[in-house]
């Protein structure tokens, strides 16, 4: 099985009622694996100094089991320090943050602008990004500048992967106090 994106891939081309009943389906979020190396980035994330690393998720407008789920998710690959880490909500736009890496091309929200803008001139693109990052640091951190991820996986013991670009987005800039 794949990501959360892409199964809503699907479901956005393709509404039929078995897809939908999939996605609502018990144990569907918490039966999801870990992107490879996902979990070990996240960690590594966390160990940086001046670094704080929040899980924010989005709950399906059906949300039977899906929030239950998504903390057991977390608990089960990242361990139950995390669970304070999680930022539940629909708008992923009204969280202020220098990165977030999402599995979903098109994040829209309450935000003006939002979304990313069309791939920079140098930047490595593929049709269907499995990761966008987005970066508002300042001064830049090790890796860290304007565009936009397009790969897996976009972060490696040294830092992001080669050819990791990250995207800047628009309703996001200056640096947090």
């Amino acid at each position: 099985m794949g990501t959360a994106g892409d199964v809503l891939a699907v479901v956005q081309t393709d509404s039929s009622e078995k897809a939908i009943s999939i996605w609502e389906s018990e144990n569907f979020f918490f039966d999801l694996e870990p992107l490879p190396g996902a979990v070990e980035a996240v960690k590594q994330m966390a160990n940086l100094e001046n670094t704080d690393v929040f899980i924010c998720t989005s709950p399906i407008k059906r949300y039977k089991y899906c929030p239950y789920e998504k903390y057991a998710w977390v608990e089960k690959h990242l361990g139950p320090d995390f669970l304070e880490q999680v930022v539940l909500t629909r708008d992923k736009t009204v969280v202020s943050a220098d990165l977030l890496i999402d599995d979903r091309p098109d994040i829209t929200g309450k935000w003006p602008g939002q979304g990313p803008s069309p791939t920079p001139a140098g930047s490595t693109y593929s049709s269907q990004p499995a990761t966008i990052g987005t970066c508002r640091c300042s001064p830049p951190a090790a890796g860290c500048s304007p565009g936009r991820t397009t790969g897996r996986p976009f972060w490696t013991a040294s830092g992001p992967a080669e050819g990791t670009v990250l995207w800047a987005p628009p309703w996001r800039s200056g640096s947090r106090g």
